[in-house]
């Protein structure tokens, strides 16, 4: 596409879907490096990554995700409920970051992240 890069949010699936939480950041990580670089070229401006109980902290001190995402995490936020209500709820925390966000390009790479999932 040619737009300019944008916030995106990164909402950690609940780390019961995979046999250990080693496993799950290991394949979340995987996927957001899949969806999140173009041409191994980083296709975002900045990450929101949220998730509930401490699975998004342990994910962010693994070193799992790849460096130059790590460089573009703009918050880790908490929320109260996984999967698509855990998402929305996710979109409306970070209201105080930039303006920059383009909704269409974010919800496309998003719903490919969650298909990988």
């Amino acid at each position: 596409m040619g737009t300019e890069p944008c916030l995106e949010l990164l909402v950690l699936a609940s780390p019961e879907r995979c046999c250990t939480k080693r496993r799950s950041m290991t394949k979340v990580a995987e996927i957001a490096s899949d969806v999140f670089f173009t041409d191994n070229k980083i296709n975002i401006a900045g990450l929101v990554v949220a998730g509930s109980a401490d699975f998004k902290n342990m994910l962010m001190e693994s070193n799992r995700l790849d460096p130059r995402l790590s460089l573009k995490v703009m918050m880790v936020v908490d929320v109260a409920y996984g999967g698509e209500k855990g998402f929305h709820q996710a979109i409306e925390m970070p209201r105080e970051l930039p303006a920059r966000v383009k909704r269409d390009h974010e919800e496309k790479l998003l719903k490919k992240f969650f298909h990988e999932i």
